[in-house]
């Protein structure tokens, strides 16, 4: 399920709020429960690949292990290969957040975070997971905002920049398009 309408209990201000409002909707959560074997583990990593195929956009894939209630030993082996996911996810810069695993497969934790990738992280719960990929996005969008204000980008680039942060799941030709549609009026005294 998309994160959009999903917050952290953590504080925001206005102005992270209304950002979180524009991108939220690119982090995704996979809710896991029940008994995990090989064979419904091996759904999990099928539905990671489609979904990144899917939605490109994907800045974060949160997998919640809070419902689980077993998990026998070739889903535990077959979840320490989901590092393959890694390579699916690294390409469209999509973090990939493993929260609430129960405290009987800390060996699997040791196996995930061996090379301690930045693809992964670890988080004790949903809550914990949602805010650390809010504060991904905040990042991001911090450090995409910095650059698109450079007085050296032309006009043009700035004004079809801002809509792609309205609507990032356009294709740029689309976005320019679009931008066709505008009239930029200068009043006086405005520069």
């Amino acid at each position: 399920m998309s994160a959009a309408t999903l917050r952290s209990s953590a504080w925001r201000s206005t102005s992270d709020l209304e950002v979180l409002d524009q991108v939220s909707r690119n982090v995704h959560v996979v809710q896991l429960k029940g008994h995990l074997f090989f064979g419904n583990i091996h759904k999990l990593s099928d539905y990671i690949s489609d979904l990144m195929m899917k939605y490109p956009e994907l800045e974060c894939l949160v997998v919640d292990f809070t419902l689980v209630v077993a998990m026998d030993s070739s889903a535990a082996d077959r979840l320490s290969k989901l590092k393959y996911v890694s390579y699916v996810c690294a390409p469209y810069e999509c973090r990939l957040v493993f929260t609430a695993i129960p405290s009987a497969y800390t060996r699997f934790l040791r196996v995930m975070l061996v090379d301690e990738s930045p693809v992964f992280h670890v988080a004790d719960d949903l809550n914990d997971a949602i805010e650390w990929s809010e504060n991904e996005l905040l990042r991001r969008y911090k450090v995409e905002s910095t650059l698109q204000k450079e007085p050296s980008l032309p006009k043009e680039h700035a004004f079809l920049a801002r809509l792609h942060n309205l609507s990032p799941a356009q294709p740029l030709a689309v976005l320019e398009k679009l931008l066709e549609y505008f009239d930029r009026q200068v009043l006086h005294g405005d520069v």
